[in-house]
């Protein structure tokens, strides 16, 4: 929201800005770069320092607008959507003394029914952070349709072939397409240690009910828990904490597991930050031990891993992640360890909408052969996934077709998905593709409202 205000705030400003701001000069021309230089050229020129700080707040250099602000109030204290503006700033700057301080001065002066809007909820907002306790969550409910629901051999099994206890075989189990209903929610919580304080306990659980429609065995329900402590280091953000998740499939118990760690967040640049984690956990198959795909899964799992965040400016924003798992077992035929990339793009469209592209690549290799597919053969695979979704929050869609929709859906928003996913292995029995497509309503709530 602060970043769409951000984006449109040039266009309510020359409207309202005062004669002393309606001059000629690089200021007429706000789609050229604007260069440091060229402000120190005309220190006076307000639509040029507003111009100015525009720019710098669209690619992420916030202190540079809030310097080019700060010049502007001097010149014209009146200008009200400079001040307003520079609130916003301040505000996204965490500093919210400041923001309040010129928002209240805002409050005192007559302004046009947008800007005490705009006022009123950013006052809304500082008040909201400064709880010691914030809660918000979501929920949600969609369907999902995939082309090979059951993961059936659907690719060139003549170099890698087929093998049922080393044999070549032909597998009489085909691709199956099937259609599910999903039902999921999340809540995420955090609590200040004290007022001023920048630590905080933390909380995080999701869930997810997804039942097939004809493929009942494929039917599961994932629930994700974490609890931790975010603390500000000054040089990084540390999070050691503790998970738990129980995964079930067609209603049965498959595995649970928990265990802990430790996250590190470290901002290079505003615009740029880097981070690492580590996580140990003990994974329990036993309620499964009827099978030999059950008990003998059993055993630690260790995942480390790195990730980079750059924002390409107020819309684009770029990440990806790599990440190395080393999974024992009871059976050295069920371990492995497993590599994988992955790589996410976020460009906002403005008025809550979004465009998201994901993919990621992984390898992974067990540690003995299994011998109810090859005596001598140790399963290698290579994963491939990509997902294009979109969103947008139904008031949006509502306006773009001349509707319009109680402010209430706001926080409701649509999203459609559509997948592909390719595993190759080295035995023909586990390699596979997928084309999926899904659609989600998601209401997005927040307690501290």
């Amino acid at each position: 929201m602060a970043a769409a205000f951000l984006a449109a705030m040039g266009g309510l400003a020359f409207g309202l800005a005062p004669a002393a701001a309606q001059q000629p000069g690089l200021a007429q021309h706000p789609s050229e770069l604007i260069s440091y230089g060229d402000v120190l050229k005309a220190p006076d020129d307000l639509k040029l320092n507003f111009n100015y700080a525009r720019q710098e707040a669209t690619r992420g250099n916030l202190a540079g607008a809030s310097t080019a602000l700060e010049r502007i109030l001097l010149l014209e204290p009146e200008w009200n959507t400079a001040r307003l503006f520079y609130a916003a700033v301040l505000y996204r700057l965490d500093d919210l003394l400041a923001a309040e301080r010129e928002l209240l001065i805002l409050s005192n002066r007559r302004l046009p029914e947008p800007q005490a809007l705009e006022v009123k909820k950013y006052l809304n907002l500082i008040k909201r952070k400064r709880q010691r306790l914030h809660v918000k969550g979501f929920l949600g409910i969609g369907g999902r349709y995939d082309t090979n629901r059951n993961f059936a051999t659907n690719l060139d099994g003549e170099s890698d072939p087929i093998l049922i206890l080393g044999l070549p075989a032909i597998t009489f189990i085909q691709p199956e397409d099937d259609f599910s209903y999903r039902g999921f929610g999340g809540l995420n919580g955090r609590y200040k240690l004290s007022p001023i304080s920048r630590h905080a306990l933390y909380f995080r659980l999701t869930g997810i009910y997804n039942e097939q429609d004809s493929i009942d065995e494929q039917s599961f329900s994932d629930a994700y828990g974490e609890v931790g402590i975010d603390y500000d280091a000054g040089f990084a953000k540390i999070k050691p904490h503790v998970v738990g998740r129980t995964f079930a499939i067609d209603d049965e118990q498959y595995f649970t597991e928990a265990g802990g760690g430790v996250s590190l967040e470290r901002s290079i640049t505003p615009r740029f930050n880097v981070g690492a984690f580590g996580v140990a956990l003990y994974q329990d198959f036993n309620s499964i031990s009827v099978a030999s795909t059950g008990n003998l899964r059993t055993g630690n799992r260790l995942q480390a891993g790195a990730s980079a965040n750059y924002a390409i400016n107020a819309r684009n924003r770029i990440g990806g992640r790599v990440l190395y798992d080393d999974k024992s077992a009871d059976f050295d035929a069920f371990a492995y360890w497993n590599a994988r990339i992955e790589l996410d793009y976020l460009f906002l469209l403005g008025k809550g909408s979004f465009l998201q592209l994901q993919g990621s690549t992984s390898w992974a290799e067990f540690d003995a052969p299994d011998p109810i597919f090859s005596p001598t053969l140790t399963r290698r695979d290579r994963r491939y996934v990509s997902r294009l979704s979109v969103g947008s929050p139904l008031t949006s869609i509502g306006g773009a077709v001349g509707l319009e929709l109680p402010d209430a859906l706001s926080e409701v928003t649509l999203q459609i998905a559509a997948d592909y996913r390719r595993q190759d292995s080295n035995i023909g029995n586990f390699s596979y593709d997928n084309v999926g497509a899904e659609a989600n309503l998601i209401w997005n709530f927040d307690f501290g409202r």
